[in-house]
């Protein structure tokens, strides 16, 4: 592959990757509803490492009682 190729597939080498977690909601009607999880100042929950971001979702998804699942998605 040349190298122009590698910058169109995953951009600039300056580019960080960053995910989120989501929260998958069960509605009233058995819609499955995604949330974006915020920090406490009201913004994305953003880790800049996928392990970090998994384990916490993990931990997340042991501890919910009520059933909710979590998510990493790439931002």
């Amino acid at each position: 592959m040349r190298r122009s190729q590698v910058q169109v597939l995953y951009g600039p080498p300056n580019i960080k990757i960053m995910y989120c977690i989501l929260k998958i909601i069960k509605s009233a009607n058995g819609v499955d509803l995604p949330v974006v999880l915020l920090d406490t100042l009201g913004e994305v929950w953003e880790f800049e490492n996928a392990d970090d971001a998994i384990k916490m979702a993990e931990i997340l998804t042991k501890n919910s009682d009520s059933g909710h699942r979590y998510f990493v998605k790439k931002v």
